[in-house]
């Protein structure tokens, strides 16, 4: 008869550990042939964890479970599979000590503050609470477990605590700790208001200024910034500067601050009396033909849109003006052509505006020569008299002469 491998037996188990500790478990399986056998884990558990190497493991189950629990695995041997075997863990019930909460609480000088102690069950058992220290800069009232009222020494301020336990009436908690910060009172600062008054173009400065009632050290924080102007500096000390010709009314506002409380808002409003300023005469460039005249309007422009007044500073060199100012009219020297200019200022009856230059381009034409008369005397009946013909011509040119009647 021939020898046939026969398939390895897993076998089931069922363990039985208590709430929160831990099972050895030695996974079993049996083959006819006495096979070395390897392990396999095919289902983990679901309320636990596994640890080891199989077949000598331990199961851990979940913080606080208890009920049933299983996993489930094969064994091998070099050619045959077992079936699945399932081992089954029951986790009996401990009672679990309650845990008191640590709490953190907060509340202002010269104040009181309901305080509820806390703590949780695993059994969800009912609970009862103990002071274990009473605070050492405060008192309690209205004691009624868990719920107690806190009262701080008159304008103490600083830390404080009190202890307690919970008990489930079999088991008791660890000792909790309730922390509690009593906050200074601190008054916020008063920013102060100011007018100031400065002159159009003009920079002024400006320090912020606050009130506090402790004396602390007070930051500054601009909240809204100046609509026709700008600041510079560091608070509380700046520097206000109105845009460039600005006159009117400006304001911008900041806050005072303790490092704890801020204040309210404060304006700083500012008047920007207005300055005078000097008109300006406008530039200008004009091209003519030679021997043209030309018009010229002498313009400017002033801040404070006042009429105008205007003077001929320089007169040009190679032309005239004529009219009235400040309608002009320019005529260059005959035949001239080339750069000429002439220069003017504005005037608003106070101040006087920098001269401005008009510059004049006198374009070249080409003027006509002019022939000139010839008186000559000659003898009776002589012949082969010469006779010069003359001519003048402005531009210099070349000249070709034609008779247009003999004698």
């Amino acid at each position: 008869i021939e020898a046939v491998n026969d398939i390895p037996t897993a076998n089931a188990q069922s363990v039985e550990i208590l709430e929160d500790t831990v099972a050895s478990i030695k996974l079993a399986a049996s083959d006819v042939e006495g096979d070395d056998l390897i392990y396999v884990i095919v289902d983990a558990p679901r309320q636990g964890s596994l640890a080891g190497d199989v077949p000598d493991l331990s199961y851990t189950p979940d913080a606080d479970f208890n009920g049933t629990d299983s996993f489930s695995f094969i064994a091998k041997d070099q050619d045959q599979t077992s079936g699945f075997a399932v081992v089954d863990v029951r986790i009996n019930e401990v009672n679990d000590a309650p845990v008191a909460n640590d709490q953190l609480v907060m509340l202002l000088e010269n104040t009181e503050m309901s305080i509820t102690l806390a703590a949780t069950d695993a059994e969800n058992d009912p609970l009862t609470y103990t002071l274990v220290s009473v605070p050492q800069d405060g008192t309690v009232s209205n004691v009624d477990l868990p719920r107690l009222t806190y009262h701080p020494n008159e304008n103490f301020n600083g830390t404080d605590h009190l202890t307690y336990i919970a008990s489930d009436g079999e088991l008791v908690s660890e000792t909790a700790t309730v922390d509690i910060t009593v906050v200074a009172v601190n008054v916020p600062p008063v920013a102060i208001e100011q007018g100031i008054t400065t002159s159009e173009d003009t920079r002024v400065a400006i320090i912020l200024k606050a009130m506090d009632i402790k004396d602390e050290t007070l930051t500054y924080t601009i909240t809204s910034n100046p609509s026709h102007g700008v600041l510079s500096g560091t608070t509380p000390n700046l520097i206000y500067l109105p845009n460039l010709n600005y006159h009117g009314d400006d304001v911008f506002a900041f806050t005072a601050s303790d490092g704890t409380d801020v204040s309210q808002p404060a304006d700083i409003n500012i008047k920007v009396a207005s300055v005078n300023d000097p008109p300006k005469a406008d530039p200008k460039s004009i091209t003519l033909a030679e021997d043209a005249q030309i018009p010229i309007v002498l313009s400017g422009t002033d801040v404070e849109n006042q009429k105008l007044t205007y003077e001929v500073v320089s007169v040009p060199s190679h032309g005239t003006l004529s009219g009235r100012q400040p309608n002009l009219v320019y005529t260059p020297q005959p035949n001239f052509n080339g750069r000429d200019q002439l220069s003017y200022g504005s005037s608003d009856g106070f101040l006087s505006s920098d001269p401005a230059v008009i510059s004049i381009t006198v374009t070249p034409t080409n003027d006509p020569p002019i022939s000139m008369d010839v008186t000559k005397a000659l003898a009776q009946k002589s012949q082969g008299n010469q006779i010069q013909l003359t001519a003048d011509d402005v531009d210099g040119d070349p000249l070709t002469y034609q008779i247009l009647s003999a004698p």
